[in-house]
């Protein structure tokens, strides 16, 4: 059992390592969002074994609502059996043409092409994922044990007499 000034002395230490850890992780985060392309999928080896697999994932593409009276309007005109009241649309109808937006990149009518109002596609940014191996953590602490990975050079502690 510890004492409440360890505990708080550990609390404190991990504290102030999650937050370089953070920064660190978003500069590097950056850094690879730079060199890397959309697409590209990079195995990284440690100590010869597989590590992880990071990946640069194509920005997800969403179809979102964002004028209710003017689609169920719209809907309503133009496809009536689509509407469940005069100003719902059917959520099984919506959900099909959020679906195809998404599809197609723009939001409109399946049968004659007209541009919806109300709905808005957009796509994110490409974003990196990070899939690591089995028994990634037990290789990342060998080699840290081992000498052969420098955990502070990694997360840009600096060492010596650098200041932050």
């Amino acid at each position: 059992m510890s004492t409440p000034h360890e505990a708080a002395r550990d609390v404190a230490i991990h504290r102030l390592v999650a937050d370089m850890v953070k920064t660190s992780r978003e500069d590097v985060t950056a850094t690879a969002g730079e060199v890397l392309g959309e697409g590209d999928r990079i195995t990284v080896k440690l100590a010869g074994r597989k590590l992880a697999s990071v990946t640069m994932a194509a920005g997800s593409t969403r179809a979102k609502v964002t004028d209710e009276d003017k689609l169920t309007a719209w809907v309503a005109e133009n496809h009536p059996s689509e509407v469940e009241t005069v100003t719902r649309i059917r959520p099984a109808y919506l959900e099909q043409l959020k679906k195809q937006a998404k599809q197609d990149g723009v939001a409109a009518d399946p049968d004659t092409g007209d541009l919806l109002p109300g709905i808005e596609v957009t796509t994110g940014d490409p974003s990196l994922r990070v899939l690591p191996a089995d028994g990634a953590r037990d290789l990342l602490i060998e080699a840290w044990r081992s000498g052969e990975l420098n955990l502070g050079e990694v997360l840009q502690i600096p060492s010596g007499g650098e200041q932050t």
